[in-house]
């Protein structure tokens, strides 16, 4: 079925993933448990999605919710420890607001497969999804949190960099 997607779909679909991991690790101060824990998730759900698994939609529940429950387990978690909330409470707020960025090229990419007839319209900006939710916590960011970072009277720059 992704056959006849142009390779720079795929291209630009690692390069999203690369900067939201990039991203998000910045905003945890680049603490080694979050970059293994990240990739091997990763790993997990490459191998597990190129083995064709999630193609199997008829089965109860669908295959795709064995990649949200983890996740949500593991925000529940999160939130209902101590050592949890702790973490929650050092990540940076101006990275971790930036993330959202990746939106747009996560869209785009969706926006192509969509053009190659292997997603449905519907899950593009073209059908539903308007584009204003891709959008708005970049120019968010950009109107509040860069504005913040860059007063004369706070010591450091935007991006943690």
């Amino acid at each position: 079925m992704l056959s006849s997607v142009p390779v720079y779909v795929a291209i630009i679909f690692v390069a999203t993933v690369l900067l939201t991991l990039n991203l998000f690790l910045r905003s945890t101060k680049n603490k080694k448990t979050v970059l293994y824990v990240c990739l091997a998730w990763l790993a997990l759900q490459a191998v597990i999605a190129n083995v064709g698994f999630y193609l199997n939609t008829s089965t109860l529940p669908p295959h795709f919710v064995l990649a949200v429950i983890p996740v949500l387990f593991a925000i529940i978690v999160l939130f209902a420890t101590k050592a949890g909330r702790g973490f929650i409470d050092k990540i940076d707020l101006r990275t971790i607001t930036l993330l959202s960025v990746v939106r747009i090229p996560v869209e785009l990419v969706l926006y192509w497969l969509f053009v190659n007839k292997a997603v449905p319209q519907l899950m593009t900006f073209a059908g539903r999804t308007l584009i204003l939710f891709q959008v708005s916590p970049l120019l968010l960011f950009i109107l509040f949190v860069s504005k913040e970072a860059m007063s004369p009277t706070k010591n450091y720059c935007c991006c943690g960099m």
